[in-house]
């Protein structure tokens, strides 16, 4: 672009700086999403400036360069969750886990129970097989825990192995709940804080074999 950032008429004193923040965002019509996991060359920054005597200078930068993004081999993102649960009764967490790699995942699902599971349990089936997941390809996931102990609990680890080439991914701290006893309570806030949407995502990268 032959666009400016700076104002007509703004100079810069002598010892003073200053100091910009560039947002880039890739065009559509010139890479794909597939290509701009690998780019790394940004382009170069081209400084032109105007000394108090008119004398003109200018400094172009070489290549710039950017580390490629590593958003790791399976996105998880919390669609549905609760904030605050009565103890004892079960609550209910989405998932939506999508394939980043180039290659085909068979996943299979395990809840890891707490050591102390006086404070938060899994309920349901363990281990559970979720099939093909071709890439970029998404798959919906739903989950079931009880709290046993009031206060802020985080539950268990959730993890995910690709039974095809045996790598496991380990999901911590899914989320945050707040665990209370007293139903007049849970009655008067679960209206504006049962339940959490547009969680950030998280990523995975398989675990180092043992």
């Amino acid at each position: 672009s032959d666009s400016s950032v700076f104002n007509s008429g703004a100079s810069l004193q002598s010892q003073d700086s200053w100091q910009f923040l560039f947002r880039l965002t890739p065009r559509s019509d010139v890479v794909n999403e597939k290509s701009l996991k690998t780019l790394t060359n940004i382009g170069k920054l081209d400084i032109v400036w105007r000394t108090a005597y008119c004398d003109k200078g200018r400094l172009q930068t070489s290549q710039l360069q950017r580390l490629p993004p590593n958003p790791g081999d399976l996105k998880v993102t919390v669609t549905s969750a609760p904030s605050i649960a009565l103890l004892h009764k079960p609550m209910t967490i989405q998932l939506r886990v999508t394939n980043n790699c180039e290659r085909t995942l068979e996943l299979e699902k395990n809840l890891e129970q707490e050591e102390d599971e006086d404070r938060a349990v899994w309920i349901g089936i363990v281990k559970t097989n979720l099939g093909l997941l071709e890439p970029g390809g998404s798959i919906k996931v739903q989950v079931q825990a009880a709290l046993h102990k009031t206060g802020l609990q985080t539950l268990a680890p959730i993890r995910l192995k690709d039974t095809l080439l045996n790598r496991m991914y380990e999901l911590k701290e899914l989320v945050e709940v707040y665990g209370v006893e007293e139903d007049d309570i849970f009655n008067l806030v679960k209206e504006e804080y049962v339940t959490q949407y547009n969680q950030a995502d998280t990523y995975l990268q398989p675990l180092p074999a043992s």
